[in-house]
């Protein structure tokens, strides 16, 4: 008799919400830990009166889940909202375990409610922050496509791991045929040599860069446009590039004209 008292007493102290059922899901104990948690006497909640101390919201779900327990004599974990003794309803993990008899059938169930209450706020947290990050990055997605630019990104080494929608219709391909070095493919040849060695030059030793050269559009045309990139380091400390380039054509034409005039008059 002593030895069932320790084993109480034992029970007693341990910091969680201990509890046992009879072999048909009928609560027949619970520690004195659950019994302050939710400010009962075992008299008010045996049975099957410990729904009662479950969410209105939950306690259908939660029936369901303890039968489909029972039946198949697997204990898993089942998450509900479990009213304190102040009336707070506050999410808890409920875990148990069979014992079985020498026939493999269930004589009792025992189990642990875990306050989760934290846990969840923090994942309903982050559920809504990642949601609106998400909004975040579809507006700016958005926006980026819309501009009337090539929009580009790029790695350390000058590879290209973004091009805006802008881009992809200018040189009518897919992103994959432009990504890595595929927009090189697209540079006027005679123009390569000199842009590929800005390019670089500036990754080693700049936070910018600008050139100029002309790129090749889905009909075959060669634009002028002006290029312009910034080196950023994020706050984990990863280096990316970002630029626009800026269709001049139009201008470099004036240009142009406008030396062949200049030296027309010289001449």
């Amino acid at each position: 008799m002593d030895k069932h008292k320790d084993t109480d007493a034992i029970i007693d102290l341990i910091p969680a919400m201990a509890w046992s059922t009879t072999s048909d899901g009928m609560l027949d104990f619970a520690n004195q830990h659950f019994l302050e948690y939710v400010g009962l006497p075992l008299a008010d909640i045996a049975g099957e009166n410990f729904y009662r101390l479950f969410h209105p919201d939950d306690t259908t779900r939660l029936a369901s889940e303890w039968r489909a327990i029972m039946i198949s004599k697997i204990g898993r974990e089942v998450e509900g909202r479990l009213r304190r003794a102040d009336g707070e309803y506050r999410w808890c993990s409920l875990r148990q375990k069979p014992r079985f008899d020498s026939d493999g059938d269930v004589i009792k169930w025992y189990g642990v409610v875990l306050d989760i209450e934290d846990r969840k706020q923090a994942e309903d947290s982050l559920r809504e922050t990642k949601s609106a990050l998400a909004a975040s990055e579809e507006n700016l997605r958005l926006i980026i496509n819309s501009l009337p630019v090539l929009v580009w990104s790029a790695r350390p080494d000058g590879s290209a791991d973004f091009v805006n929608q802008n881009w992809l219709d200018y040189a009518g391909l897919p992103a994959a045929e432009i990504l890595e070095w595929g927009f090189l493919d697209l540079y006027h040849p005679d123009d390569i040599p000199e842009m590929v060695e800005i390019w670089k030059r500036d990754l080693e030793h700049s936070d910018h860069t600008r050139l100029k050269g002309r790129i090749r559009g889905a009909d075959g045309t060669y634009r002028w446009f002006y290029f312009a990139g910034r080196k950023l380091i994020d706050a984990n400390g990863v280096v990316r590039w970002f630029g626009v380039n800026i269709d001049i054509e139009n201008l470099q034409c004036a240009e142009d004209a406008l030396r062949e005039s200049e030296a027309a008059l010289r001449e």
